[in-house]
This record gives C-alpha cells, sequence and structure tokens, in this order.
C-alpha cells in the first residue's frame, strides 16, 4: 500500500506549532470591553456557563446513560410551550435555528407528499427570512418562493404570501425577528392565510421568541406569535440569543408530533431512544444549562431581561436622533440601522468598535443585547458623531 511519502506529502516533515491559548486569543473581543455591537449572542449566564462546564461529558444522544438530558429537554419544551400559549406543546432542543428550521421544513414536506403533493415542494416567505432557508432550499431540493416585503423593514405583505399559494406549497415561514432589521412579520394574518389554505405555518422566532411576549407586555405593537394562532405548527427559538444561554442552544416546539418528527431515525442498538434531531450526537451540557437557566429566571426574569433591552434601545435611539441621525424604521426589536456607507463598518473598526453592514439593504446594523452598558452605547454614538457617520 503506497504511503503518503510517495506522494510527497510526510506529514512528519510539517510539525504543528501549539502557540498559548492566551496568544491564539489575544486578537478577539470581549464582550466586557464594550466593543461589540454586532453579536445576535451574547456571554452566558454565569449560571447557565458554570452548569455547562460542569456536564460537557453528557452526550444527548445517550439516554441510557444519561436520563437527566431527556428530562431537561421536555421541561424546557413546557416551558416554552407555554410563553408560545401551548403548555402541553411537543419539542426538541437543537443546535440553533438553522436546524430547527430545517426540521420543521422536512417535516412539512413528508407530510405534503403524504397527502398527495407532487413536484418540487415550495416553501413560501418574505425577504425577511433567514439565510438558513438559503442552505435548507440546497439540503432538501425545495423551491424558495419570496413573497412581496417592505423595502425597508423585511417585512413580509400577507397578502402576497396568499397569492402565492399553489398545490406545491409544502409550507409558509414568517419571520419573528428579522436577522437583518429585527422585523416582526404579521403571524396574526399569517396564521388566518395558512388555515384558509390548508397550509402549515413555520415561525422562524430564533431572535424574538423570548422577547416579544415580554415586549408585547411592556407595551410593544408586536403580533402574538405563538399557538394562540391556530394556523401555527411550529416555532423555532434560540435561547442563545436573547436568552443569555451558552451556545448551542436552540429549540423547536410544536403544535403535534407530525409537524417535526420528520428525521424520526431508529437506533440500531436496544433501549436507545429513536433520534428525532438531524445531529446525533449532542450537547447534553448545553441542555443541563438552558434548563437550569430557565428555571432560575423565570418568566419574571426573562421579561426582567427584556425590559432592560427596552430601555437600553430606547437609550440608543434618543441618543441617535440628538445626534440628528436618520433611522432606516423604527425598531421592532433589537436591531437598530442607520442608512450609511459600507466604510462605516470598517471606520468603526479601526476604533476598536465593532458593527455590521446589512449589504442588501445598505444599512450600519446596531444590535442591542445583554452585554452592553448605556456608557457603552453613549461611546458608540460619540464614534459615529466624530468620524461623520451621523
Amino acid at each position: 500500500m503506497s504511503g503518503t511519502r510517495d506522494m510527497g506529502m510526510d506529514i512528519s516533515s510539517r510539525p504543528v506549532e501549539w502557540a498559548s491559548l492566551s496568544e491564539i486569543t489575544a486578537s478577539d473581543v470581549s464582550f466586557e470591553g464594550g466593543a461589540i455591537f454586532n453579536s445576535i449572542c451574547t456571554r452566558p449566564h454565569p449560571l447557565a456557563a458554570q452548569v455547562m462546564a460542569d456536564n460537557l461529558h453528557l452526550n444527548a444522544g445517550d439516554g441510557r446513560l444519561f436520563p437527566s438530558v431527556a428530562r431537561c429537554e421536555s421541561e424546557i419544551t413546557n416551558f416554552l410551550g407555554g410563553l408560545m400559549g401551548l403548555p402541553r406543546a411537543v419539542g426538541m432542543c437543537t443546535s440553533g435555528a438553522t436546524e430547527a428550521n430545517l426540521i420543521a421544513v422536512h417535516s412539512a414536506i413528508e407530510n405534503w407528499r403524504r397527502k398527495g403533493g407532487q413536484g418540487r415542494p415550495q416553501v413560501i416567505l418574505g425577504r425577511g427570512g433567514h439565510f438558513s432557508f438559503d442552505k435548507i432550499s440546497v439540503l432538501l431540493g425545495v423551491e424558495l418562493v419570496l413573497a412581496w416585503s417592505d423595502i425597508d423593514t423585511l417585512k413580509v405583505d400577507p397578502e402576497s404570501v396568499s397569492e402565492l399559494i399553489s398545490p406545491r406549497t409544502a409550507l409558509i415561514v414568517a419571520t419573528a425577528g428579522s436577522s437583518e432589521t429585527g422585523a416582526v412579520d404579521d403571524v396574526e394574518w399569517l396564521s388566518r392565510v395558512a388555515l384558509s389554505k390548508g397550509v402549515p405555518l413555520h415561525v422562524d422566532a430564533a431572535s424574538g421568541g423570548l422577547l416579544i411576549p415580554f415586549l408585547r407586555d411592556l407595551g410593544g405593537a408586536l403580533p402574538d406569535i405563538g399557538f394562540r394562532n391556530d394556523g401555527v405548527t411550529t416555532i423555532a427559538i434560540d435561547p442563545h440569543k436573547f436568552g443569555s444561554a451558552p451556545i448551542p442552544s436552540g429549540h423547536l416546539v410544536a403544535r403535534e408530533w407530525t409537524w417535526i418528527e420528520g428525521l424520526r431515525t431508529e437506533s440500531h442498538y436496544q433501549g436507545t431512544a429513536r433520534h428525532l434531531t438531524f445531529l446525533g450526537t449532542r450537547s447534553g451540557g448545553s441542555i443541563l444549562a438552558t434548563y437550569a437557566l430557565f428555571g432560575h429566571l423565570g418568566e419574571k426574569g426573562l421579561r426582567g431581561m427584556a425590559e432592560q433591552l427596552k430601555a437600553l434601545r430606547s437609550h440608543l435611539v434618543d441618543r441617535l436622533r440628538k445626534a440628528g441621525a436618520t433611522l432606516a424604521y423604527v425598531p421592532e426589536l433589537m436591531v437598530v440601522a442607520l442608512k450609511a456607507d459600507s466604510d462605516a463598518v470598517k471606520v468603526l473598526e479601526r476604533r476598536g468598535i465593532f458593527t455590521s453592514y446589512a449589504k442588501r439593504l445598505g444599512y450600519l446594523r446596531i444590535v442591542v443585547q445583554l452585554h452592553m452598558s448605556e456608557g457603552q452605547v453613549d461611546g458608540l454614538v460619540d464614534a459615529l458623531l466624530m468620524e461623520g457617520i451621523v
């Protein structure tokens, strides 16, 4: 058998230079430094971080060895289902909304085919839909049909969705918190459309699931995104975004198992539970961490976090307006945007401030997160002024 030496690939001549981790991570940006204004995630809550660190060995794919994981997963589902108006919802922990969206789309296609669907299945969504659906369309051979969306916020027009529904429509997707703009689709209206057309409705609430219920209570003019809307069949929520859970901590909740069991796969081993997620080996530590976090915070604690974020967003918006800035839209969640040149991101980065740029829209995008303080927000606005960006 020919070895690597015969092909001029002697790996022994290229030893790895193992630098210290402190050297490798020296260029990483710290959440504590007041420089990160572009991240949809934040540092995990100390309790969740400790629980995850203590349980790194737990594999959610082996319930015989670690039955605690399945119990915690079930309780997280109950908690999130209750938050979405259906305490008896079913569901599963995922690596994040990309996996949750994949499972929801695949299951909807399987149901569509069982009902006689023929040809290439279609999924209808607005331009504010997450780019994970682009990946999903490649993996599953789905045709994405883009409904008309508002040019500033990317919020989808439900009437356009209704007009696009065809016999090939397997699923409608509502975005409850666009990554680019934070806009929330009118889930209540889309639910009525879905019911009238007999098409399931998936809500991608990765960014908004742990914000919208509480912001509604705090007076926000936002739709109910949950299961009180009879047309909603599945909802993706990411506790690792605005819930301060460690990565990876996603979740998929459903009205019934039929909407999420498209990947159901039997194990080859006696006594090992069937798999429902795309991943096999899964982090049990993150599931226990999310369970502990929700048990510690409860709805009251999550509401307090949403209230804190709303106050910080109001401070940022007020400072920007006083500085003469024109917002691209009135923010619904925690993404604030300004019309700006793409160079603005590089200009700010030279000052050690990290924002992002929504390329499709021409927006300088600022994400309000829990690691920020009012003083750090003031520093950002001062930099925008000094650089002539606003």
